[in-house]
């Protein structure tokens, strides 16, 4: 009988990694990790993490690249098992304080003020008038 060849295929499977998020001062919520194989894509999560006075912007890995929310991602790495993690990046809150003069029988207008998060804002000095009345600090 004679030598016959024979043909070996060669099974590949993608690999597998981890994503794991983190809240970065969060004060309440979680997230589970998430697994991802390598050629698929995946949406990211919606951020489950709450930090008051802060808004929510998206995520940064270790290289300092942001992605974000629900953000489509594909081929994070190219190393079976990785784990790469996820923080949260937050910017303080905006809000504006509108100047009323009261009762509609004062005289005189003034600006909104936008003020930050956690940052001190000095207010304005009242600019209203009112015949026979004096403004009470």
């Amino acid at each position: 009988m004679g030598a016959e060849n024979t043909t070996y295929f060669g099974h590949w499977n993608p690999i597998v990694y981890k994503l794991r998020f983190h809240g970065n001062g969060a004060e309440s919520g979680s997230m589970d990790n998430a697994s991802l194989e390598y050629d698929k894509e995946y949406n990211l999560p919606a951020n489950k993490f709450l930090k008051t006075g802060y808004v929510f912007e998206g995520w940064t890995d270790s290289s300092g690249k942001t992605y974000k929310e629900k953000q489509s991602v594909r081929n994070l790495s190219q190393t079976q098992g990785d784990i790469i993690d996820f923080t949260a990046k937050w910017r303080p809150a905006e809000y504006k304080i509108i100047y009323n003069g009261g009762d509609g029988e004062t005289e005189g207008r003034m600006e909104p003020v936008i003020c930050q998060y956690e940052k001190s804002t000095v207010l304005s000095e009242n600019l209203y008038l009112k015949t026979g009345y004096h403004f009470k600090e």
